[in-house]
């Protein structure tokens, strides 16, 4: 499913925290939004090809990706 532009302005409004917490906005695509600060990464979003919302943290440097629903 992909993310409609309230719904991406909705997540990027939400996510200020991130900002200043030393993460910068990564990517966005159709389907997520990508917050990292080079050692942790939050993708929000959409499983592809599916219509439930989730987010995943990637620890970069062990190459993990955990995700929370």
């Amino acid at each position: 499913m992909k993310l409609d532009d309230n719904s991406k302005e909705i997540i990027l409004k939400k996510s200020k925290f991130l900002l200043h917490n030393n993460f910068k906005l990564i990517e966005i695509t159709d389907a997520t939004i990508t917050f990292s600060n080079k050692k942790i990464a939050f993708v929000i979003g959409y499983e592809r090809y599916d219509n439930v919302s989730n987010i995943n943290i990637k620890f970069l440097e062990e190459n993990e990706m955990f995700n929370l629903g």
